[in-house]
């Protein structure tokens, strides 16, 4: 399988959740992050309600393939999971504003290259 084939399928959860879909998460962060303007109403709601479902689904993929990582990998890693606990922290209230839902689709979006290139892992 190619790197490009692995980061544009569909893939099982190995934690048994849902199925991640990979471009699906790619497009909510795109549209969060580099959109032109950001929603308004409703459909800022549903775009942070996206996000955080996105994260909710991979922070324990990521969690569970941490005491794998090695080196830099397994601390930008950490970093991460930290991050991503913190933008989840937040109130819906808070979430709306503009800062607060670029952290956490650039929480998601870290926690998606993580969950495809973890990098060498130790054997479990």
């Amino acid at each position: 399988m190619t790197v490009r084939q692995h980061v544009t399928t569909t893939t099982r959860a190995s934690s048994g959740s849902a199925p991640i879909d990979v471009p699906l998460i790619r497009d909510t962060c795109e549209r969060a992050l580099w959109g032109p303007a950001l929603p308004p109403g409703e459909d800022r709601a549903n775009l942070v309600g996206c996000l955080r479902g996105h994260a909710r689904l991979l922070l324990p993929e990521v969690e569970q393939m941490l005491p794998r990582m090695q080196g830099e990998h397994r601390r930008t890693a950490e970093h991460v999971i930290t991050s991503a606990g913190r933008a989840l922290d937040i109130d819906m209230a808070t979430a709306w504003q503009a800062e607060s839902m670029h952290d956490l689709a650039t929480a998601v979006r870290a926690l998606l290259t993580l969950h495809d290139f973890p990098g060498p892992l130790d054997s479990p």
